[in-house]
């Protein structure tokens, strides 16, 4: 039906989950990545994590 975004000024409410820090980090990394080739940044300030079980409490970073 749609090959890409359209009208993709405001993306909100992205939920990613993972099962290990690693992981986590990747993905985040990767949507960074994928949202800066059509112009979308990650706002770092309104960022939010919740971790459930995990035993690393390393944060996990954003370039800005």
């Amino acid at each position: 039906m749609f090959q890409g975004l359209e009208d993709s000024d405001f993306v909100n409410d992205i939920a990613l989950l993972s099962h290990g820090h690693r992981a986590m980090q990747d993905k985040g990394t990767d949507m960074e990545d994928t949202g800066g080739e059509i112009g979308l940044k990650v706002n770092v300030p309104k960022t939010k994590s919740m971790r459930v079980n995990s035993y690393s409490q390393a944060p996990i970073s954003f370039r800005q």
